[in-house]
């Protein structure tokens, strides 16, 4: 009976340890994410993490939501919210497409070059060429699609910096009653730490897509190469075409047929 007694004991002891440790393991690994909500921290504007005067932290979403419903604001801050987010993905697009029209403009420049050799070329053996007046007005007309592509990214960023300094200033002025503790405060900062591991994550993620970009570039680069090697295969130049008719000979077993080489039979 003893013996079922300490076993018994054990056990409890065991499954209360157990218990413990995952509920240890399972709040370590929620550490990262709004306590209301559960959604990951990140750099995007909805979930930054915000730090309460009473030292918990909320997303910006769920803190913009408990000020909008105490009316703690002037004006309400989660549609002001969500500005700043479509404005920070309007200036990412505008940054793809100004990235997008100076690696055409690089591309656009080189073609340049392979154009004016040939038009040169031409020149020289006496044929005129539309290919540099078309060339010439291809670039006015990239180059001027790369500078409206940079000033409407600046004006993005403007207007993106404006709409947070907004935000900033609403979130500092108004009061928030923690949904942890019950306790009014305001915003006190944001939490650095977790800011440097969304960052982290942020960079890694990047770092992924820019290898998977140089790969397909790579490719890319190695499929031309192949192609244009194809190519110059297909075109034979004429001095080989008249070193290989001097090379011709006679045949002794066929003599009405010229080869290269002889046969050997």
């Amino acid at each position: 009976m003893r013996a079922r007694q300490t076993a018994a004991a054990a056990a409890a002891v065991a499954a209360e340890a157990s218990g413990r440790s995952s509920s240890s393991g399972s709040s370590s690994s929620k550490r990262h994410e709004c306590p209301i909500c559960f959604e990951c921290f990140s750099l995007d504007d909805e979930l930054r993490p915000k730090v309460l005067s009473c030292g918990h932290t909320l997303c910006c979403s769920c803190v913009c939501r408990l000020i909008d419903s105490d009316a703690a604001a002037a004006s309400p801050l989660l549609p002001l919210l969500l500005e700043v987010a479509a404005a920070r993905r309007r200036l990412h697009e505008l940054q793809q497409q100004q990235q997008q029209q100076e690696q055409q403009q690089q591309q656009q420049q080189q073609s340049e070059g392979l154009l004016s050799a040939a038009a040169a070329g031409a020149t020289l053996a006496g044929i005129t060429s539309p290919w540099g007046a078309f060339g010439a007005a291809a670039s006015v007309a990239l180059s001027q699609r790369v500078a409206a592509a940079a000033a409407a990214a600046e004006a993005a960023a403007a207007e993106q910096q404006r709409l947070r300094s907004l935000l900033s200033s609403g979130l500092l002025a108004a009061a928030v009653r923690c949904p942890c503790c019950r306790c009014w405060g305001r915003v006190a900062a944001e939490n650095l730490a977790l800011l440097q591991s969304a960052e982290e994550e942020e960079q890694h993620r990047r770092r992924r897509l820019e290898q998977q970009q140089q790969q397909q570039q790579q490719q890319q680069q190695q499929l031309q190469m192949e192609q244009q090697r194809r190519r110059d295969l297909k075109r034979r130049p004429r001095e080989a075409e008249e070193t290989d008719n001097q090379q011709q000979t006679m045949c002794e077993v066929h003599p009405w047929q010229p080869v290269v080489a002889l046969c050997g039979s």
